[in-house]
């Protein structure tokens, strides 16, 4: 599994390249293509999780000290992105000669409020997007921080605990800030965590038990994607309980792998998704702004004459589109100064997680 490389200042580049995968995988998974979503959500976001606690580190620092650093490093970016989504949003509004201040309102609350979804109970709740997943993570990190400070058997009951709350509680109503997703994410960055204290051991590991243990991890994801119901971590639904987490885990144990054989036989592709691994924040950025705001219909009927008018023409053009979008977008705006410090990427990104 993960080495923990980064630590010393060298980063896994394997681990950068399943990072690129999830986040395309993301990008995919916001198309709306069950046939797609049943494959990409069983593992794009808790990989993320279980890297974030592989990679965490429980020091004597306070709760403020905690926030204020992780603050800086995952919710910066998330206003940064709320902010730029108000503008376009305005912009927009003001082109199509609809009501601006109504539009930017309505962005404003879901700025506020960063929930995934939308919702009519108790009370009108608008989505923000991909980036709820910033808060989650922050959540989740800062329960993770708070359950390494108990003992064992209380440790392992809070995770449990608030798993279980948010499966349970997302029913009744959803809470601003994605708290219950960060609580779902607990039990992912824990797991991490367990896989980081025993990284050593699993080195050990016959070759035999390591190729053993990858088919029945086949088989389990297989099952999970075969009887896919709901895996929707955005509102902590799992569809088949813990049979979907168990698959969820042997997906990110494949990805890892397969991460793995492209980082050690093909170098170019490689190169292309560590990079956009290392740039997974802006990534997600730009990959909302795209989502919201490009005009991709329109560029499609410019085509029409060019491309048969199917769903599968529309579905290839619109996958390759995005992928040159959010390229052009990663590349240009990883140049900008400004835009790195907001990101927390600095000057040696090479040598930061």
């Amino acid at each position: 599994m993960w080495e923990r490389k980064e630590m010393a200042g060298k980063r896994n580049n394997a681990v950068d390249i399943a990072r690129g995968i999830a986040m395309f995988s993301i990008m995919l998974g916001h198309l709306g293509v069950f046939s797609i979503n049943r494959v990409v959500f069983t593992y794009h976001l808790p990989i993320f999780y279980l890297i974030s606690g592989f990679f965490f580190h429980e020091t004597s620092g306070s709760y403020r000290d905690f926030i204020k650093y992780k603050g800086r490093r995952i919710l910066l970016p998330y206003y940064f992105t709320c902010f730029l989504i108000c503008l376009l949003a305005a912009a927009a509004a003001l082109w199509r000669g609809e009501d601006v201040g109504q539009s930017l309102s309505r962005q404003v609350l879901a700025s506020l409020y960063a929930a995934g979804d939308g919702y009519d109970e108790p009370f009108k709740i608008y989505s923000i997007g991909a980036i709820w997943f910033l808060w989650a993570t922050f959540w989740g990190e800062l329960f993770l921080k708070a359950a390494l400070r108990m003992k064992q058997g209380t440790r392992i009951f809070f995770v449990f605990l608030l798993f279980g709350l948010s499966i349970w509680s997302y029913k009744i109503i959803w809470l601003p800030l994605s708290i219950q997703a960060g609580m779902c994410a607990l039990l992912f960055m824990y797991i991490g965590h367990i896989l980081c204290e025993f990284r050593s051991e699993i080195r050990t590991v016959k070759i035999e038990y390591k190729v053993f243990f990858t088919v029945i991890a086949f088989f389990m994801w297989l099952w999970m994607v075969k009887n896919f119901k709901a895996f929707w971590l955005v509102h902590c639904e799992i569809g088949n309980g813990i049979a979907d987490v168990i698959g969820s885990l042997c997906g990110c144990y494949l990805l890892y792998l397969v991460a793995v054989y492209i980082d050690n036989k093909f170098h170019p592709l490689s190169r292309l998704l560590s990079f956009f691994g290392r740039y997974s924040l802006l990534f997600l950025s730009i990959h909302l702004l795209e989502a919201l705001f490009f005009p991709y219909g329109k560029l499609y009927s410019v085509f029409s004459g060019v491309i048969p008018a199917t769903d599968a023409s529309w579905l290839v053009f619109l996958i390759c589109c995005k992928f040159i979008v959010i390229s052009i977008g990663v590349l240009v705006m990883s140049r900008i100064p400004f835009v790195r410090k907001i990101y927390g990427y600095g000057k040696a990104i090479k040598n930061s997680q």
